[in-house]
């Protein structure tokens, strides 16, 4: 009984110490955030779909959140959507969306102040490491023409498309769209393989002090 409470109590600091590493690696990273930079222009995501592109390091993350300054012109109605593509067009263009919108609205509830910031959280979009996707905004029944603005930065530190009525990207443009992109890192592999094997111990001790 000595050696099985020994044995246990190793087990449960092992696994304490791997839920630590599992919480540290879950805490959120922000991997693109220009909001608040110079700049006072905007585009209209009424007349045109807009994507700013942002890029994952290393690590397998979970979209968990996105930001961006989104209004509306008064008396502007009509639905839109937010979206997430990945990259694989040519030369690294918009290529195909990603899942399901993360995003539907209506202009009706969007604020008519200039620079009003929409945030979506509680997503859980699976990102590649190191690999470029784009935020994108899309009118779907918009109007008038212009009644949907996404505010412009005059830095340009990623890629930033415009999709025509055509459906052509064109750019990139020397801008950005405004946003701040968050996500949540996927704990390693080798964590959760010490939780499951540590637990698994731990069920079967438990079952055989129990004979």
């Amino acid at each position: 009984m000595k050696n099985f409470s020994k044995t246990t109590g190793v087990i449960g600091v092992t696994l304490l110490v791997c839920l630590g590493q599992v919480a540290q690696t879950r805490a959120a990273a922000v991997l693109f955030d220009n909001l608040g930079q110079p700049g006072s222009g905007y585009s209209s995501t009424s007349r045109v779909s807009l994507a700013q592109a942002f890029t994952t390091t290393s690590t397998d993350f979970v979209l968990s959140e996105v930001s961006l300054p989104l209004w509306r012109r008064a008396g502007a109605t009509g639905t839109y959507e937010i979206l997430v593509w990945d990259s694989t067009g040519d030369d690294g263009m918009p290529g195909v969306q990603v899942g399901a919108a993360i995003h539907s609205g209506l202009a009706e509830n969007l604020s008519t102040t200039g620079g009003s910031l929409l945030t979506i959280s509680g997503l859980n979009i699976a990102l590649s490491p190191s690999t470029a996707y784009y935020l994108v905004s899309r009118n779907t029944s918009v109007t008038p023409t212009g009644g949907l603005n996404w505010k412009l930065s005059n830095n340009n530190t990623s890629r930033f498309y415009e999709l025509d009525s055509e459906n052509i990207w064109g750019g990139p443009y020397p801008s950005n769209m405004e946003m701040k992109i968050t996500a949540v890192p996927e704990p390693s592999a080798g964590v959760l393989l010490v939780l499951g094997i540590g637990g698994f111990i731990a069920l079967r001790r438990c079952r055989r002090s129990t004979v």
